[in-house]
């Protein structure tokens, strides 16, 4: 969900089933988990919409119900009795990714993925629309946000003009 989204990690515990527009293919981030304080729609990759439609099943069948529209769409504390509460929380999100990076051996957070994301998108030029999915208000935050491997750099310098004479060599 982070690397789709590019969600920061206080925003996910406020996303309620009523937020989610699975046709329109986005999400409605609502000013009180934003912090710019303003709404604006995340639009959905289609694995993740497939993942949401899976999660809103599962959630069914432990509730037994239908989710209520004000219910939390990510509420880990449903699927593990590790989670302490009724609704998952910035720390057991924080948790689960120290948990992770013990496991694989590499630091990962949902701000890396964040990272990830714009990183990834960068290159398709819509660094104005990849400021407005990320909800930032500066243009300047969203380029730190983007960290080219050489690979993509190799790539920008390939369209420079070559500069030696037609049919001499080195």
């Amino acid at each position: 969900t982070f690397f789709f989204t590019g969600l920061r990690r206080s925003q996910l515990p406020g996303i309620r089933w009523k937020d989610l527009h699975l046709d329109e293919k986005y999400l409605l981030l609502r000013y009180e988990t934003s912090k710019t304080l303003r709404e604006w729609p995340v639009p959905l990759h289609d694995d993740l919409i497939q993942d949401l439609i899976y999660l809103e099943q599962r959630t069914r069948d432990v509730l037994g119900r239908a989710p209520l529209p004000d219910e939390q769409v990510f509420n880990g504390t449903l699927f593990n009795p590790r989670y302490e509460g009724s609704v998952l929380t910035p720390d057991h999100i924080t948790r689960f990714f120290q948990d992770l990076t013990k496991e694989l051996g590499t630091p990962i957070s949902a701000h890396r993925l964040r990272h990830t994301m714009a990183t990834h998108l960068a290159p398709t030029g819509q660094l104005k629309g990849l400021q407005d999915v990320l909800g930032h208000t500066n243009i300047k935050t969203t380029m730190g946000y983007i960290h080219p491997d050489v690979a993509q750099l190799g790539g920008l310098v390939s369209h420079l003009p070559s500069l030696r004479p037609i049919g001499r060599s080195c």
